[in-house]
């Protein structure tokens, strides 16, 4: 039949179904495999205590449709061990059509699952017998239950095709990925290069971090994030002053010049408000010296710009510094 619709109340006879409508309705939704949320999955374990016998767990399945249900434990009794050679036993769930059934079935020596018009198996498991054994335990079994080619979990919707969507989205998502590619490959170099610094930074910031932290994991770094120490290493500055200066860090972001009009965030046209930055100081002479600052203001590979022999610009992406070096001591 071209159409088919269920199931509606049926008038006069008119909306019989059959079993085959069930079955269809289930084939449509689910495919085979065990429904792991049911029960413990059709596990298959030794018995307890060990014997030639294994327990196929509660649990449930789909199969082409139809659905298996199982309350309790069923014992499955595997043949004796040969004298002579290992052998691997299967144990199927077993959809059969001209007996109506599904039912656990035990297949001594064979392990591959029959699919055919009135068989299905899923392979639940395989128990390795050993010669000359007279029990099997859990360590011979192997569960296939998350094999899919074998097995496999029951999932709803699991081959749900878009194939009818695949024209309307195509040319759209196509002129997106377009569009948004040129507009990386015009920006890649800047962000490439933010990328790197951002990364170095945070190294540099996690390393230090994993230096101080101790057990009261929450109290050190809500202490690291108070102090500020300045301890990364921002510049060695060069001055004719031949004297030991007080310094001065003052920092802001987007200043004009280092983003392009209109590419600064809302509001901070000319820049953000300006704020002191905490720093040491290393005099290696009268006429050089080190500053650190904290890491929070730390720069990768910086622009130094000496104004004079008492104020520098230093920028790095969308940040600067100022340094004053002040009244000498």
């Amino acid at each position: 039949m071209a159409q088919w619709s269920f199931p509606f109340v049926s008038v006069g006879g008119d909306r019989a179904y059959q079993p085959s409508d069930w079955v269809q309705f289930y084939a449509n939704i689910f495919r085979n495999g065990v429904l792991a949320q049911i029960g413990t999955g059709l596990q298959v374990k030794a018995a307890d205590p060990n014997s030639m016998n294994v327990t196929v767990s509660p649990g449930a399945a789909i199969i082409n449709g139809y659905q298996y249900s199982n309350t309790a434990n069923v014992t499955v009794s595997l043949s004796v061990a040969s004298a002579t050679v290992d052998r691997v036993d299967g144990i199927f769930l077993q959809l059969d059509l001209p007996s109506r059934l599904i039912e656990i079935v035990y297949k001594e020596g064979n392990v591959t699952p029959q699919r055919d018009t009135n068989i299905h198996e899923l392979l639940l498991a395989t128990v390795r017998v050993a010669k000359n054994s007279v029990v099997v335990t859990n360590a011979s079994i192997a569960d296939k239950r998350a094999d899919t080619s074998a097995c496999g979990y029951s999932t709803a919707f699991d081959t749900l095709s878009l194939s009818s969507l695949q024209d309307q989205y195509e040319t759209m998502l196509s002129e997106a990925f377009t569009a948004i590619q040129t507009e990386m490959n015009t920006d890649a170099g800047t962000l490439q290069t933010l990328l790197t610094n951002q990364e170095a930074l945070f190294n540099a910031w996690f390393a230090d971090l994993q230096d101080t932290l101790t057990t009261n994991v929450e109290a050190n770094l809500q202490a690291q994030i108070d102090a500020l120490d300045a301890g990364t290493l921002l510049a060695t500055l060069t001055h004719n002053l031949n004297q030991y200066p007080h310094v001065r860090a003052l920092a802001w972001d987007y200043g004009l010049g280092l983003t392009g009009l209109g590419n600064e965030p809302a509001g901070l046209f000319g820049g953000s408000n300006v704020v002191t930055v905490p720093c040491a100081v290393e005099y290696t002479s009268r006429q050089v010296l080190k500053i650190s600052i904290p890491v929070g203001y730390a720069m990768v590979t910086p622009t130094v710009a000496k104004i004079n022999d008492h104020e520098w610009l230093i920028t790095s992406g969308t940040k600067s510094l100022q340094i004053n070096l002040m009244e000498v001591i």
